[in-house]
């Protein structure tokens, strides 16, 4: 079983604790745990997960500037209840002044698991950039490019969890469909926002985008979503 989920780095740490505790899963692809940050009780989110709930972890840690201008060390974590055998990280994103998407450091995660049968599945997953009423964009779509691009091409045994920051359609999404197999849930059910959200006079206030995903290569069968 694999739940992807982007949690928001100002979700209380011992929240999100409960409910993967409640909805137990064997891979966990989470995007915005925080290290170090003081609206948290625990110094590292991604630690007190692993050892509150019995998982191996990997993680990139990465700055990030909020709208009020407080920096916060956020991470892009896999979690597994199997033993990790490998692990990679890489920047798709890093500041770029002439780039307006490019303005926060992003990182491509990925592991390679050990699983009981003595077989191995890789997964790897990542945040993508936020922008307002998610639309396509050169620079989306130059982001898209580099997070695929850092991805790699993976032939069998692999898994991408993430939130991508697009909806379905978008260019994006598109272009995750030609390399992976979409594994749902249906793309009518949304993902965000569960909390009230306001940037660049954009506000919203209910569930109504689809933002994450789970896809896999073809030869990953898809029980249920």
């Amino acid at each position: 079983t694999v739940l992807q989920w982007h949690t928001w780095y100002q979700e209380n740490v011992h929240h999100i604790a409960g409910f993967l505790a409640e909805h137990p899963a064997d891979i966990l692809t989470l995007q915005e745990l925080t290290i170090g940050d003081r609206l948290q009780d625990v110094p590292n989110s991604p630690d007190f997960l692993a050892a509150s709930l019995g998982y191996h972890a990997h993680y990139k840690d990465m700055p990030y500037e909020t709208a009020d201008g407080t920096t916060v060390t956020l991470a892009s974590t896999i979690l597994s209840k199997h033993p990790i055998a490998t692990t990679r990280a890489e920047w798709f994103s890093q500041p770029a002044p002439s780039d307006a998407i490019a303005d926060h450091y992003r990182a491509y995660v990925e592991a390679t698991i050990d699983l009981p049968d003595g077989s191995q599945i890789t997964v790897g997953t990542a945040a993508a950039s936020y922008t307002d009423s998610f639309t396509n964009s050169v620079a989306k779509d130059a982001e898209t490019e580099r997070l695929i691009n850092t991805m790699g091409a993976h032939q069998q045994r692999y898994i991408f969890g993430g939130d991508l920051g697009a909806t379905p359609p978008s260019h994006t999404y598109e272009d995750f469909c030609q390399m992976l197999e979409p594994r749902g849930p249906n793309l009518v059910q949304p993902t965000w926002t569960t909390k009230p959200f306001g940037r660049n006079q954009y506000d919203i206030h209910e569930l109504a985008w689809r933002l994450d995903y789970i896809f896999s290569t073809p030869d990953v069968k898809q029980i249920d979503a």
